[in-house]
């Protein structure tokens, strides 16, 4: 139960919050128990309860999940009810107060309700960007999953076509196919490293809250996209701080802000017309007092025709054609953990460079 719920935190039953058992009639003696007593063994009976068990679990999981999205649609339902309550009597409170005093309790109030509204349209922003955002990553997941079929059927055929030329051809294969081959080869192993690249990231364990290992994040990501820098002509350089710095939080955030700074990278070398040679990019994480920064440089143009503050703006970028969306994320990631995020706009590799920075937990203070 805790495994499946570790794996899929939304709403599954645990022993946390789950109470039942399971009798079980077998005057036949099909289960049978283990010499040491410690369980029986794993016959097809037994594999069948299992699966009976497993199936029980997830359709409660299911239940739970419409019960609490029927919670909401009520809930969504009563709260304009709830708020012209509120309003109501707080507004009877309001002329309960002595004459001198109300109208500066009005203002007060006004002000209050003002800075809501400004809280409720931000959110409002936020609720509607993160959907579009999510609809692109189940989307990208689809496809994905779908792509790998392709790049398996491209991998097998090459195979046979490089068996075949090479029997046909004896040493003039090399000649006359050879290039081309491993041209296709190449281009299905990058086609199925891209399939699974958003498949890595939206795995389920990866928000779980927890304390997080920075370099091993880093490590994880810059791994993850080696086939996209090789494939794009891109040099790499990594540089993490001993000892290895945690923070609090979830591996889904700091991948979030890891890897949304590489692709704004790697696009930004290859911003068209920039007519830039070395094509580098730098991670590095250093500790900073109670803090670790993240850093990523790149050698391309750098931030320009845009003020570095408002490169955190969604939809503001200086890529032709961008979203200007990843680097919101990155910002409201490190937001959500607690810390903060920096631009520069000519750094170390003489592109931009963005730092992020972010509270180590506080067991490694």
């Amino acid at each position: 139960m805790n495994l499946a719920r570790a794996q899929s935190p939304e709403e599954r039953p645990s022993t946390n919050n789950s109470v039942g058992r399971v009798i079980v009639l077998d005057p036949s003696s099909k289960l049978a128990q283990k010499t040491d007593r410690s369980g029986f063994i794993e016959n097809e009976t037994f594999q069948e309860l299992r699966r009976f068990g497993m199936d029980a679990l997830d359709w409660m999981a299911r239940e739970r999940v419409k019960e609490r999205e029927r919670r909401k649609a009520v809930e969504k339902k009563t709260v304009g009810r709830g708020v012209a309550v509120a309003r109501a009597s707080l507004e009877t409170a309001v002329n309960a107060v002595p004459a001198k005093a109300r109208e500066e309790v009005r203002r007060a109030v006004r002000k209050l309700e003002g800075a809501r509204d400004r809280e409720i349209r931000l959110l409002r922003e936020d609720v509607q960007l993160y959907r579009t955002l999510g609809t692109v990553g189940t989307t990208t997941a689809v496809f994905a999953h779908e792509a790998a079929k392709p790049a398996t059927q491209i991998e097998k055929m090459i195979g046979v076509i490089e068996t075949r030329g090479r029997s046909a051809l004896g040493s003039e294969f090399e000649d006359r196919l050879g290039q081309p081959v491993r041209l296709i080869q190449r281009a299905a192993k990058t086609l199925r490293t891209f399939a699974a690249f958003p498949l890595r990231l939206l795995q389920h364990e990866k928000r779980r809250t927890g304390l997080v290992d920075v370099n091993a994040v880093v490590t994880d990501m810059h791994g993850l996209f080696a086939p996209f820098l090789a494939d794009s002509g891109v040099t790499s350089d990594v540089s993490l701080v001993d000892p290895r710095p945690r923070i609090r939080g979830t591996v889904a955030s700091l991948e979030a802000i890891i890897s949304n700074l590489m692709i704004n990278s790697i696009n930004a070398l290859n911003t068209p017309g920039w007519g830039g040679r070395r094509r580098e990019i730098g991670l590095r994480s250093e500790i900073s007092g109670d803090a670790v920064l993240i850093r990523v440089a790149d050698s391309g143009p750098g931030i320009a025709g845009l003020a570095v503050d408002e490169i955190w703006l969604p939809g503001r970028t200086t890529m032709p054609g961008g979203t200007g969306l990843g680097l919101t994320i990155v910002r409201d990631a490190a937001t959500d953990l607690g810390g903060d995020t920096h631009a520069i706009a000519h750094g170390e590799l003489g592109g931009a460079e963005f730092v992020v920075e972010l509270p180590l937990a506080v067991e490694d203070r």
